[in-house]
C-alpha cells in the first residue's frame, strides 16, 4: 500500500493546493502552473491573484482604494502582482536599457503629488479667477491601472485659494486612509487641509492658522499628524485625526531659519539635522497635547531626547563627518507622507545625506518604566544600518525623492540633476549587499530641459517628472497590455 507521505503531488486536492500556493511568491505560481493540470486550474483561481494583489499593495504602501481588485479580471491582476519584480529586473539584471518608455505630457502645472501605486495624480496651477486676480486651481486625476495605461482621465478641479501666496506642499492619506488630502501653505503661515479624493462636489477642508509672524519653513507627516517646523526654531504638531496640538521651542539656532531644513516626523518621535548632528525629540505623553493650539504652546522648551553626531563613518579614510561644517550639505531624504518602509510602522527610515556619503539609519524607540511610580521614560535612538560606500553619489548632487519600496527586499529612491535622472536602488536591506544605481532615460524628444521635481511608482514602473517650464511626463517603463 502506498504512503500518504509519498501522495503524489497531482493527486493533492485543489483546496490544499490553494492553501500551497497562497504562501509561494507571484513568480513561483506560474512555474507551478506548468506542472500537471490540477496546479494549472489551482493557480488560475482569481482568489489566489486577489489574495496576492492584497500583498503586494500592503508592501508597496498602495492605498485599498487605488485598485478595485474584485472588478479586475485574472490577467489584470497578475499584471498588477508582477509590476514590482519586473520593474526591479528591468533596473537591476537588464545590462540593456530601459526600452524606450510611453510619455503623456500634461502642461500648465506648478506642482505635482503623485499617490503610491501610480494610478492617482493631483496638481496644482494658478489660473485667472473670474472675480479678478490669480487663485490656485487643484486637479485630480486618474492615470490608469497597468493594464489600461494613458487613459488620464480628469477627475475633478476645485479652487484651493485666492492670491499668489498659496502653496500645495504635501499629499497625505485622509484620517480612514480611504481618501487623499492635499496640504498647502498660505502666506507662510496658515495650513490647509483639502480632501481631493474621493471626489465630490464640497471638498472638506481645515484651517489651521500658526499665529502671526510665524513663518513655516519646513514639514512633515506621519500616522494622521503633521509637524511643522517654524523659522523660530519652534516645533509644532497637529493630530488631524483628534484636533489636538503640541509644540516647543528647541533653542537649536541662535538665528531665525533662513531656508529649509532636515526635518522628519516618525508618529511619537520628530528628527532634526543641523551642523552635523541629529537631535531626536520623543513627544508621546498624552499630557503634552491640548484642544487648543494656544494652550498648546505653554510648553516653552524641551529637549532633545537624544542627539547624535559622527555621522557617516567613512571605513576607507577612517574618519566621520564632524559637527560643525557646513550645514547646507546635510540633507535627509524627503519624507513619505505614507507608511513607512517594507509597509511596517515600526520601521522608521532616515536617510542621511553629504556630499558624497549617504548612509540609511533606523530610528528606535524604547520605552522604560521611569525612576518614579507610574512614569515611563521613552529612550530615542539612531540605529546605523547600512553606509553606501559604492554610491558614488556626485559631489554636487541634485534634489531626492523618498525611498519606496519596490518589495519587501528592496527599496528605490530617485536623484535628478537638469536632464538626468539616477535611480538608487537598495538591494537587501540589513544584509551585506550593495546598492546600486541605474541612469533613467526618461525618452523625452526635447532638449534643454530641467527637472524640479521626480516621483516614482516602482509598484507600477510609472515615473512623473515635473520641469521647470511647468510641463508635466508621466512615464511608463512597463509594456502596455497583458502578460
Amino acid at each position: 500500500m502506498r504512503s500518504e507521505s509519498r501522495l503524489p503531488f497531482h493527486e493533492l486536492g485543489i483546496d490544499v493546493l490553494l492553501n500551497i500556493i497562497a504562501f509561494l511568491p507571484s513568480s513561483d505560481v506560474f512555474s507551478l502552473r506548468k506542472t500537471c493540470k490540477i496546479a494549472h486550474k489551482a493557480s488560475t483561481q482569481l482568489s489566489i491573484w486577489i489574495s496576492a494583489a492584497q500583498r503586494m499593495m500592503k508592501d508597496n504602501c498602495i492605498p485599498s482604494f487605488t485598485f478595485t481588485l474584485e472588478s479586475m479580471d485574472r490577467p489584470a491582476l497578475e499584471r498588477l502582482v508582477l509590476s514590482p519584480s519586473l520593474f526591479y529586473q528591468a533596473i537591476v539584471h537588464s545590462d540593456e536599457e530601459f526600452a524606450h518608455p510611453h510619455s503623456v505630457q500634461i502642461p500648465g502645472y506648478t506642482a505635482t503629488f503623485l499617490a503610491p501605486g501610480g494610478r492617482y495624480l493631483v496638481t496644482s496651477s494658478i489660473a485667472m479667477m473670474s472675480s479678478g486676480g490669480n487663485g490656485t486651481l487643484a486637479q485630480v486625476w486618474d492615470l490608469g491601472i497597468p493594464k489600461h495605461r494613458g487613459s488620464n482621465k480628469l477627475l475633478e478641479t476645485w479652487v484651493l485659494g485666492q492670491g499668489d501666496e498659496f502653496f500645495p506642499k504635501l499629499l497625505v492619506p485622509t484620517a480612514d486612509g480611504r481618501g487623499l488630502s492635499l496640504i498647502s501653505i498660505e502666506s507662510q503661515s496658515t495650513v490647509h487641509v483639502h480632501q481631493v479624493f474621493p471626489c465630490s462636489r464640497h471638498i472638506p477642508h481645515i484651517v489651521f492658522d500658526l499665529g502671526d509672524g510665524a513663518v513655516v519653513v519646513s514639514l512633515s507627516f506621519s500616522d494622521n499628524r503633521l509637524a511643522c517646523l517654524l523659522a523660530s526654531w519652534r516645533i509644532v504638531v497637529w493630530d488631524l485625526k483628534d484636533d489636538r496640538y503640541t509644540s516647543w521651542r528647541t533653542y537649536l539656532g541662535p538665528e531665525p531659519i533662513g531656508s529649509p531644513t532636515s526635518f522628519k516626523l516618525f508618529g511619537d518621535a520628530i528628527a532634526i539635522g543641523y551642523r552635523g548632528k541629529v537631535f531626536l525629540w520623543d513627544f508621546s505623553w498624552e499630557s503634552n497635547f491640548a484642544r487648543d493650539f494656544q494652550v498648546s504652546r505653554i510648553m516653552s522648551r524641551y529637549r532633545p531626547g537624544a542627539i547624535h553626531s559622527h555621522l557617516l563613518f567613512d571605513e576607507d579614510n577612517d574618519d566621520f563627518i564632524e559637527s560643525g561644517f557646513d550645514d547646507t550639505k546635510l540633507t535627509f531624504l524627503p519624507n513619505s507622507a505614507w507608511s513607512s518602509f517594507h509597509g511596517a510602522p515600526t520601521r522608521n527610515f532616515v536617510g542621511v545625506f553629504y556630499p558624497p556619503r549617504f548612509g540609511l539609519y533606523q530610528l528606535r524607540t524604547h520605552k522604560t518604566p521611569g525612576l518614579y511610580p507610574g512614569t515611563v521614560t521613552t529612550d530615542v535612538s539612531l540605529g546605523h544600518l547600512m553606509m553606501f560606500e559604492k554610491l558614488e553619489i556626485d559631489q554636487n548632487p541634485g534634489k531626492f525623492s523618498d525611498i519606496r519600496p519596490l518589495d519587501t527586499d528592496h527599496g528605490i529612491f530617485l536623484e535628478h540633476h537638469g536632464e538626468s535622472v539616477l535611480a538608487h536602488y537598495i538591494i537587501d536591506l540589513g544584509s551585506d549587499n550593495y546598492p546600486g544605481k541605474i541612469w533613467m532615460d526618461p525618452g523625452l524628444e526635447r532638449e534643454d530641459y530641467n527637472v524640479i521635481h521626480s516621483e516614482i511608482c516602482p509598484a507600477t514602473g510609472r515615473l512623473c517628472l515635473h520641469l521647470d517650464d511647468n510641463n508635466l511626463y508621466i512615464i511608463d517603463y512597463l509594456p502596455h497590455g497583458n502578460n
